[in-house]
């Protein structure tokens, strides 16, 4: 069922998402070990979202131009420089590395997308429609498993090599896919990585249409002609505009709402690990728990997400989102009231249930 997609597009990209999920949850930490304060460390992840959207549509335009596999090489030789510019800044150790930390980061944003929409648009091109919804679960679900064992891996990491050693546990897994992908096993046969190749063919000729090709007067005349066999392989007229398919009756209020919505819930996800990393370091512990911190929660995310699935199905989409997101509030403001005796407070439980069963 996944077999035309397992090597060339999951196994790459599980690669890829190991190496992202274990650089995620240090992002804050890693700027706050090169001098930043914590509001300038949380700007750079923040801004560094905001780049990753602004980048979304020319990201699509460099897939169109260059094909989906060619976008991926790109995409990946790319990563490997931006991780090599983070290792260089944390190993040079002078004043202008957090600059090039930040700058290293904006980049990576962009390339994460050309990552992400390309190896969409393969499994689009590739699967048969019946089984597409499983091999976009699929897809969705590698993109979980990294961010389970990542963080893991770079705990373990950081337990033994400084925290640049992340950065090239990361860039060792860009390596890695990009190796996979160059393998026969991971060709697609009969895949046309270009589609305006395939656009262009039928009517690529240089000389443009032979005076055999030209329709005759009388037989476009007469619509019986059209029926004969002898002219069954004529490509019909194009669609004038009065012919074209009326527009859909779209509820615009409805989609702006639901947009305003999804954007304030991916903003809080995008939070979630921000705000874990600056409060491990307000309490003193150290990265690496951090960094187990967030793949717990990822892991709990992973384990609720089916449950989200059955509740959707029994109850819908509308009925889960209004009962799963307002959840995450209680905790949150209680997680700010609740001080211990030493003056923090704990985390709140329920985030990756709550956004889980949102999301699933």
């Amino acid at each position: 069922m996944l077999k035309p997609i397992l090597w060339p597009v999951l196994v790459p990209f599980a690669l890829f998402a190991v190496g992202l999920g274990a650089i995620m949850p240090i992002l804050v930490l890693g700027a706050l070990s090169l001098g930043s304060t914590q509001a300038f460390a949380a700007a750079i992840v923040g801004i560094m979202g905001a780049v990753s959207l602004m980048a979304t549509v020319p990201a699509g335009i460099l897939i169109d131009r260059l094909g989906d596999f060619r976008a991926m090489f790109v995409a990946t030789f790319a990563a490997i420089i931006v991780l090599g510019s983070i290792v260089a800044a944390f190993i040079w150790d002078s004043p202008y590395s957090l600059l090039v930390y930040t700058v290293a980061l904006m980049v990576f944003g962009p390339v994460s997308d050309v990552w992400s929409l390309a190896r969409q648009a393969v499994v689009a091109e590739v699967m048969p429609p019946a089984d597409l919804a499983k091999a976009m679960t699929a897809l969705g679900g590698t993109q979980r498993v990294g961010n389970l064992v990542g963080p893991m891996i770079g705990a373990g990491l950081m337990l033994v090599f400084p925290i640049w050693s992340v950065f090239v546990f990361s860039g060792l897994t860009a390596v890695a896919a990009i190796a996979i992908m160059t393998l026969p096993i991971a060709q697609i046969p009969g895949f046309d990585d270009h589609p305006h190749r395939a656009e262009a063919a039928p009517t690529s000729r240089a000389d443009g249409p032979s005076p055999a090709d030209a329709p005759n007067p009388t037989e476009a005349a007469d619509p019986a002609a059209t029926n004969d066999p002898a002219h069954r392989d004529v490509v019909p007229p194009r669609r004038g505009k009065k012919d074209r398919r009326p527009p859909l009756d779209v509820r615009w209020k409805s989609v702006i709402l639901t947009g305003v919505t999804i954007i304030a819930l991916a903003a809080a996800r995008a939070a979630q690990p921000v705000v874990v990393q600056l409060w491990g370091v307000e309490i003193g512990l150290h990265k690496s728990s951090i960094s187990l911190i967030i793949a717990f929660g990822a892991g709990l995310e992973l384990t609720v997400m089916f449950l989200g699935a059955y509740i959707k199905d029994r109850l819908g989409r509308v009925a889960t989102s209004s009962r799963a997101c307002p959840s995450s509030a209680p905790d949150s403001s209680s997680w700010s009231r609740n001080r211990t005796s030493q003056g923090w407070s704990s985390p709140p439980r329920s985030w990756p249930s709550a956004t889980a069963s949102a999301r699933a």
